[in-house]
């Protein structure tokens, strides 16, 4: 279970004063995210966003800094966070690492409203992301690895726990599946990805993409994986929404055509994305949960469900190559 920090006005006074914005006014709290602490805080520069950086090392804090940089060069909508005296992008304070970022008025989608429309832009959006991201330097391998997945499958695919009996079955037939195709993944474009752009790593305006947030996990990989992602957090609600899923791809294409070995990966790629979010959602999410009744409320939420994800992997499973490929060279009514 994440530790999340509890910070007094006096710290937050404290880390005003290293990012150069004056008096603190005001702070709250913002239940956002299952990892990092942040807070809205209020100050004489301004009205801004907070996070800790919870359990992270310097060269990844860094990391996420070159990262913004270079996309906002490149054009990407997204939000540079603030310099210290030193230049750095971040504050070293009472052994963590503290990031700040203006405050932006925009609108988080929920995965049960989500529109057409604001799927053709997100897809549009992550198509310039990444195109920006040619030439990033230093590249750094993803926390997401095919092992990576697996070796946490493993800590709990013995598991008793009835809950689990069909996830932990999925998980051990899909591993199987996608080994088995190691070599085709192996072939895809890469480049810089964000690898978790969800709904509410993005704020939207009318009218358009607002900005992209929270690049922790940016890292190099396959521009299909981070598509197939998109497509996982996007285009379900309650149900499959291929209408979304259509409109999604349209508006990549638009952008970054996909070339056919694309459009013939995608159908690994979502269901690799896929079990990515069953695992994760087991191991940081559910099994906490059983250990630590009082688990916050933030680590329970109905959208951390892992068997929604069992739903996207019978959706994709049942969908095939095919259908996939069907979704992708579709034309989206726009």
């Amino acid at each position: 279970m994440v530790q999340f920090t509890e910070l007094e006005s006096g710290q937050l006074a404290s880390l005003c004063r290293q990012f150069s914005l004056g008096e603190l006014t005001g702070f709250r709290p913002v239940a956002a995210g299952t990892i990092n602490s942040n807070y809205q805080i209020d100050t004489a520069a301004g009205r801004f966003f907070l996070r800790v950086n919870e359990g992270k090392r310097e060269s990844e804090v860094s990391y996420e800094v070159a990262v913004l940089r270079h996309l906002v060069a490149g054009g990407v909508c997204t939000l540079l966070p603030l310099e210290t005296g030193d230049g750095l992008g971040y504050a070293r304070f009472e052994g963590q690492f503290i990031s700040v970022f203006p405050w932006r008025d925009g609108y988080q989608c929920s995965s049960e409203n989500i529109s057409e429309r604001e799927c053709r832009e997100i897809g549009g959006a992550l198509a310039q992301l990444h195109l920006a991201g040619n030439g990033m330097e230093p590249a750094r391998a993803g926390r997401y690895t095919f092992e990576a997945v697996k070796a946490a499958y493993e800590k709990f695919s013995s598991s008793s726990d009835p809950m689990l009996v069909t996830a932990i079955a999925t998980s051990a037939t899909e591993f199987e599946w996608l080994g088995e195709r190691a070599e085709q993944r192996a072939q895809l474009p890469t480049g810089l990805i964000h690898a978790d752009l969800f709904p509410d790593n993005v704020l939207m305006r009318e009218g358009g993409v607002l900005a992209l947030l929270d690049f922790e996990q940016a890292c190099v990989g396959a521009y299909c994986y981070d598509l197939a992602v998109c497509l996982n957090a996007w285009c379900f609600a309650k149900v499959w929404e291929p209408g979304r899923a259509r409109a999604l791809l349209s508006g990549y294409q638009k952008v970054r055509p996909l070339g056919r070995d694309e459009i013939k990966g995608l159908s690994l790629e979502v269901r690799a994305s896929a079990l990515r979010f069953l695992v994760s959602r087991i191991r940081d999410i559910y099994l906490p949960a059983q250990g630590q009744a009082g688990s916050a409320s933030r680590t329970q939420a109905p959208g951390k469900d892992f068997r929604r994800f069992l739903m996207r992997l019978k959706t994709w499973k049942a969908l095939g190559p095919a259908g996939v490929a069907d979704l992708a060279e579709s034309r989206d009514k726009e």
